[in-house]
C-alpha cells in the first residue's frame, strides 16, 4: 500500500488529525508502515513525509495488533538516523499545526524515551518553541523541560526572547521565567521572585517545570542549594504545610501535593554537603513566613549537621600525618584536594619550562607549527596520564571518563583506594560554559558523590586567545582576563567564598612559551 501514488498525503493526513477524524486510509497507512518495518523493508522515499505524517498521528493499536506501537516507535527512531531532515521537517509542521489547535505532540512519546535521540528531539523542541507558542502551555511545558536538559544554551536565548512578548498569557510566561531561573538565576532570580509573588501568579506552571513529570525519564531539573531556598522562600509562603486528606484525592496541584514539593526541596538542600546549604537552612528557620515549615526545616537542618560533624571533623591518625609530611599518601580528603592541585600546578610548570616541549602534545600541528589545541577529552587523557606518572607512587589512581551518577561521566578522576575520590572538570579557555561548567558540572553532578566529600578541582586548560578561541561573554562583574593568571582569578571571584576551600580552580597553561 505503501508502494501506491494513491496514498494519502501529508497535508491531508495532517489536517484530518486537526479535525479529529483520521479515515481509515490513514490508518492502513500506518499499518504498511509496521507490515513493511516488521518484514525488515524500507519505506519508498517519495512516501515517506506521508509515512511519517501518518504514523505520528496514528492511534494506538497496541491492544488488537501486537507489537504496534513499539515497531511503529522503532522505526521513527530509525527514520530519526536515516533521514533526519525529512523527519524534523514534518514533526515540526505537526507540532506547530497542532499547538494552534491544543493537540497533543504527535509523535512525541514515539521518540522522546530514546536516549540517543535526544539531540534530535532537543533541536526540534527549540525550532518549535522559536515559532512562538502562547496559549497551549502544555506544550511549551514539554518543549521547555526538554531544552532544560539537552540545550540550556537554546531555552536561555528563545525564552529572553518569548518573554519580552506583551501579548504572553501567564501560565508560558511563568513557565519561561522559571526555565531562566534555573539556567541563570544570578540575573533572573528577581524577575522569577516577583512574577510568583504576585496575587494570580501561576505558581503550579513553575512548580510542575521544576519538579518534572513521574513518566518522564528526564526527572526534575539541577538546582543549586541557593535556587532551592528561594522557590522554598517564595512558593512556601503561598502554600502552608499541610496533609493528605484521609478520605482520598483526586489530582496533582492540590495543597498537600505543594508542600510535598517544598518538603522535598528542603530535604534535597540537607542532603547537599556544602556550606551554603547550612547557611540557607538556618535563613529558611528564620522566615517567619514559613512557620508551618520550621519543625520540618529544623530537623533536617541538625540532620544535615549531624552530617557535616562526621565528614568534615575526621582527624587523620598519627601514622596518616606522619605519610603526608612525608610527602606521601594524602591522610584526608582535604590533604587530597590540596595534594593534587599543588601536582597539577607543577605540571603546568613543566609544560612550558622543560626542553621537552610536552605542551606540543596538547595541540593538532603542522609540521612544526601548533593549529588548534586538541578536543577536551584527548587533552583529559594527556593531563590523567602525566598525573598519573607523578603520583602512582602514593598509592592513587587516575582515571578519565569516570561513570558517575545519572549516567554522567566526570573528566578526570582521582581514586584513593575504594572509599575517597576526587572529580577534575576540565574546560578549554573557549569552551562555551567556561563561566559556569564548575557550578553545573563540577558542584552540581559531581562534588555529590559520598566519596567526594564535596571536593573538586574546576580545571581549565588556557591556549591563549585568538581568532576562533576567544572567551564566551564575560560575566558583567568580571574584567575581561588576558593572561592564565588573571583568568583563574576571575573564575575564583565566581565560586562563593564559603566554598573556595573545598572547589578549587586549577588554570594549566598549555600556550607555547
Amino acid at each position: 500500500y505503501a508502494e501506491s501514488p494513491d496514498i494519502p498525503k501529508k497535508d491531508a493526513i495532517i489536517a484530518r488529525w486537526l479535525e479529529n477524524s483520521i479515515p481509515y486510509p490513514h490508518a492502513l497507512l500506518s499499518l504498511s508502515v509496521f507490515l513493511r518495518h516488521s518484514a525488515g523493508m524500507n519505506i519508498p522515499q517519495e512516501a515517506l513525509p506521508n509515512c511519517i505524517a501518518a504514523v505520528a498521528t496514528s492511534l494506538g493499536f497496541g491492544d488488537k495488533v501486537p507489537g504496534y506501537d513499539k515497531t511503529l516507535s522503532a522505526w521513527m527512531i530509525q527514520e530519526i538516523y536515516q533521514n533526519p531532515i525529512t523527519m524534523k521537517s514534518v514533526l515540526r509542521e505537526i507540532w506547530i499545526l497542532g499547538a494552534e489547535k491544543n493537540k497533543e505532540l504527535a509523535g512525541f512519546y514515539k521518540v522522546s524515551q530514546d536516549s540517543r535521540s535526544q539531540g534530535f528531539i532537543a533541536s526540534l523542541s527549540a525550532e518549535v518553541l522559536k515559532f512562538g507558542i502562547n496559549e497551549n502551555h502544555d506544550i511549551v511545558h514539554r518543549l521547555v523541560s526538554v531544552l532544560l536538559f539537552h540545550d540550556q544554551r537554546s531555552a536561555l536565548s528563545i525564552g529572553e526572547s518569548e518573554l519580552a512578548r506583551k501579548e504572553l498569557s501567564p501560565k508560558v510566561r511563568a513557565i519561561w521565567s522559571t526555565a531562566l531561573l534555573v539556567i541563570e538565576p544570578s540575573k533572573y532570580l528577581d524577575p522569577w521572585r516577583t512574577l510568583m509573588s504576585e496575587e494570580d501568579a501561576e505558581l503550579w506552571s513553575s512548580i510542575e517545570l521544576i519538579r518534572g513529570a513521574w513518566h518522564e525519564k528526564r526527572g526534575s531539573v539541577m538546582l543549586t542549594t541557593a535556587q532551592r531556598a528561594e522557590i522554598v522562600a517564595v512558593i512556601g509562603k503561598r502554600f502552608p504545610k499541610v496533609g493528605h486528606p484521609s478520605s482520598g484525592w483526586s489530582g496533582s496541584q492540590n495543597p498537600w501535593d505543594a508542600s510535598e514539593f517544598i518538603a522535598n526541596q528542603i530535604r534535597l538542600m540537607a542532603a547537599d554537603c556544602s556550606a551554603e546549604a547550612g547557611i540557607q537552612l538556618e535563613r529558611l528557620e528564620n522566615d517567619d513566613s514559613l512557620a508551618s515549615y520550621h519543625d520540618l526545616i529544623k530537623h533536617h537542618r541538625a540532620q544535615y549537621e549531624k552530617q557535616q560533624c562526621e565528614s568534615i571533623f575526621t582527624f587523620a591518625s598519627p601514622e596518616q600525618v606522619a605519610e603526608a609530611i612525608s610527602n606521601r599518601a594524602p591522610a584526608t580528603p582535604n590533604d587530597l584536594l590540596v595534594f593534587i592541585v599543588d601536582h597539577f600546578g607543577a605540571l603546568s610548570r613543566e609544560l612550558a619550562r622543560t626542553q621537552s616541549e610536552r605542551y606540543r602534545a596538547y595541540w593538532n600541528e603542522s609540521g612544526r607549527n601548533l593549529i588548534k589545541p586538541k578536543r577536551e577529552e584527548v587533552c583529559s587523557g594527556l593531563l590523567a596520564e602525566d598525573l598519573q606518572n607523578r603520583v602512582r607512587t602514593h598509592g592513587l589512581i587516575v582515571t578519565v571518563e569516570h561513570h558517575m551518577v545519572a549516567d554522567k561521566k566526570c573528566d578526570i578522576m582521582v581514586l584513593q583506594g575504594t572509599e575517597r575520590l576526587l572529580p577534575v572538570e576540565v574546560k578549554h579557555h573557549y569552551n562555551p560554559g567556561l563561566w559556569t561548567a564548575w557550578r553545573t558540572q563540577l558542584d552540581l553532578l559531581y562534588t555529590r558523590d559520598a566519596k567526594a566529600g564535596g571536593l573538586g578541582i574546576y580545571l581549565v586548560l588556557w591556549s591563549g586567545e585568538t581568532k576562533g578561541r576567544m572567551m564566551p561573554r564575560i560575566p558583567s562583574n568580571l574584567k575581561r582576563p588576558s593572561t592564565a593568571k588573571e583568568l583563574r582569578s576571575a573564575l575564583e571571584l565566581l565560586i562563593p567564598k564559603e566554598d573556595q576551600h573545598r572547589l578549587r580552580i586549577v588554570i594549566v597553561d598549555i600556550s607555547k612559551p
